[in-house]
């Protein structure tokens, strides 16, 4: 019984080691960052949901049924590994407030 213990604890030492590798694999070639953006179109046919950020980057991602124009979202970016904003990747929103502009 004791022997079986030992098995399954190497086991679980094991995956738990692969899982920290791959994690920081993954951190070092794609880092997250937040970023606010304020919503400035709406395309409801293509369910499109256009926005900017305070530089003046456009950023697109689907799901037009929770926002309206001038909402401020906080995104969560992907920054695909690279040092350059323009491949940056939107994986996350949250609304944040709204925009009497």
């Amino acid at each position: 019984m004791i022997e079986r213990l030992k098995k399954v604890d190497m086991t679980l030492v094991i995956i738990l080691m692969a899982t920290i590798l791959v994690t920081r694999i993954n951190a070092k070639t794609h880092n997250t960052y937040n970023m606010a953006m304020k919503i400035i179109q709406l395309n409801y046919s293509q369910d499109i949901v256009t926005c900017e950020n305070s530089t003046g980057f456009i950023f697109e991602f689907y799901g037009c049924e929770d926002y309206y124009m001038n909402d401020i979202i906080i995104c969560e970016m992907d920054s695909n590994g690279t040092k350059q904003i323009t491949d940056d990747m939107i994986i996350d929103t949250i609304f944040s407030g709204f925009s009497l502009d």
